[in-house]
Formats: C-alpha cells, structure tokens, sequence
C-alpha cells in the first residue's frame, strides 16, 4: 500500500491546498459477481492518483482509459485506511478552527457509497448503537461517520486539555450540536424526530405505502396528504446565512456516544428498498450535519476574559444517483 494521501495530494507548491478535492474508491467484486463470472475492469496506479479502466467488451481486448484524481483507494484497503487517506482527518481539524467543510459520497448504486460514509447495515445501525452504550470500540466495517464523530471528539478533548494546562495559551471550549434528515421523492423529513412526528419506518401504515410504490413504481406516492403532513419546509432566511431546514431537530450532544446514538437512531429510519443490484438499497439522499460552537476565551494572568466565538460545521452526506464510480468528495470553505 502506497503511502500516498489526499493531504499530500492536495497541497501546492506555496503551501495552500485545494478547497475541493475528489477521491475515489475501487471496491472488490461482491460473492455474487465472483459468482456469475464478473471481471475486474478497473486498476489503480502505484502512487494511488489515477485508474485505468478497461471497457473493452471481450477478455481479450483491451481498451483503456485513465482518469487523475486526488487520490484513488485500492480493493483492499481498509476502512480505516480509508478513513487515514481520504482526506477527512483534515476537514474535522479545519472545522474544529471555524472552518465549514462536506463531505458526500455518491456512485452507481451497490458502488459502496452508504458503506464508505456509514459502514455495513450492522455496524452503522446496532454497531453504533453498541458503541453509544460504551459495550465496544470501532470495528473493521465502520464507516467514515464514525470514525469521524471519535476522531472529533477525541481531537477536541485534547485540544481543550492543552489549553487548561498552558499559562499562555487561550481557553478553549467546543458545544457540539446534530441533525439529520432525508431527502426522498423532493420532500424533506427529520430523522432524528421523536415517534409519530416523521414517517419513517417506525411507522407500519407509511411504510407499507412505500413498500407498495417500490413494487408498482408509484414515484409520486409521497406527494400525498400524509406526507406533506411530515415533511418539513426549506427556507432562505439571510439571519441564518442561507438555506435551512425549518423545524428540524437539532440535539445538543455533550459526548461522542450522544452523537452515535444519533447517527443509529437516523440510519435505522432511513428508507431502504431492494433490487437486482443491491438487496439494501438506500432510496433518499441522507444529510447529517455537526456543527461546532468554538469559544476562545483570552487569559489576562489567573483570570479569564475577552471570549472570542466562532462556528464549526462538518456535513457528512449520502447521495443516491446513478454514475459510474463511487466517489467521495470534499470540500472546505470558511465559516
């Protein structure tokens, strides 16, 4: 495995680096393709910045094309690997300084997106469930959110501690607050939100509802009254610097394991459906977003004064689209 990654990638001759970058991540062949005799058309460069793909259509032809990015993830690496090469580490320590930065996967659908940016349908849902309750640390399947939510929280902790302990450091204190909620069918709907108030799976008569549109391709099921009703607005307010989600929970997390609970509580309620090339499909775009309330407190001798505010956001999202590649991209911008 090269030693390759996007930080390296990223970073120009004067010292600035990229405010966008573009990874890619070539997933194995899945038991059932091994099985129906499928090939491998894609190939990684030795330095991790390219893939060469072969669309020829016979095994003994060849036809290929390459492609440049910041930087591409072989089959075997792991999701810890993954998580060290990306590129993530450096968005949360930006955002960690008042930085906003996103980070969203999108691919053909069975490309591995849901999996890179959350990990397996265990251990995204009953995993961080588990890891929320203190009964296990990482395992191998977690996704980037995860990973991402300890490598926050450990980061602030530390950064905090040091700043107690210098005499001339200012202090530093981190509020951590989440959200997230689905896109489906154009209609937004909160998953963190209490029962009854959203219709998601915990609601059998909704879920039905969708079960039976994904069986007869009624797309336009979720127009209906009922889900109007649950849906939430989309609103352009200047005083909250843009668009925002109006009504959406945002819950006040005062430890990794609240955002981990979170995360599960959402990945469980989002929608799924099955099809021929993958039997846990994810139906809506998934956005889930922290963001990081960062006071700077100056220390004039033993006293502390002159409190300096400023404001984190990370945004992890999982888009459904059709392209060819699972791709993740990120960017960062100032808050």
């Amino acid at each position: 495995m090269s030693g390759h990654s996007l930080r390296s990638a990223v970073s120009r001759n004067d010292g600035s680096h990229d405010t966008v970058a573009v990874v890619v991540r070539v997933r194995p062949l899945l038991a059932h393709e091994i099985k129906r005799r499928s090939r491998e058309v894609a190939s990684v460069s030795p330095d991790c910045s390219s893939v060469s793909l072969n669309i020829a259509t016979h095994k003994e032809s060849r036809d290929v094309k390459s492609f440049k990015f910041n930087y591409v993830a072989p089959p075997p690496e792991s999701q810890q690997e993954f998580f060290e090469h990306c590129g993530v580490t450096e968005l949360l320590d930006s955002a960690l300084d008042g930085y906003a930065g996103t980070v969203f996967a999108y691919g053909q659908t069975g490309s591995g997106k849901t999996y890179s940016i959350s990990g397996s349908e265990a251990t995204a849902a009953e995993g961080a469930s588990g890891m929320a309750d203190g009964r296990r640390a990482l395992q191998d399947s977690d996704g980037i959110i995860p990973r991402a939510v300890e490598y926050l929280f450990d980061a602030m902790e530390s950064r905090e501690a040091a700043s107690k302990e210098s005499d001339n450091a200012d202090e530093l204190s981190y509020v951590v607050h989440t959200s997230f909620f689905e896109i489906y069918n154009e209609l937004v709907f909160d998953l963190l939100a209490k029962d009854g108030a959203s219709p998601s799976r915990r609601n059998s008569s909704v879920s039905s509802n969708h079960e039976r549109a994904f069986r007869v391709g009624q797309e336009n099921l979720l127009a209906t009254e009922l889900a109007q009703k649950f849906s939430l607005p989309v609103r352009y307010d200047e005083d909250k610097k843009g668009f925002h989600v109006q009504g959406l929970t945002s819950k006040l997390c005062k430890g990794k394991a609240q955002v981990l609970r979170a995360f599960a509580r959402g990945f469980i309620n989002r929608r799924r459906g099955s099809h021929k090339l993958n039997e846990d499909s994810s139906r809506s775009h998934a956005i889930m977003t922290l963001d990081i309330d960062i006071v700077t407190t100056a220390k004039v001798g033993s006293m502390s004064s002159q409190s300096l505010h400023k404001h984190g956001k990370i945004v992890f999202v999982d888009l459904v689209s059709a392209i060819l590649a699972a791709t993740v991209v990120l960017s960062s911008w100032h808050a």
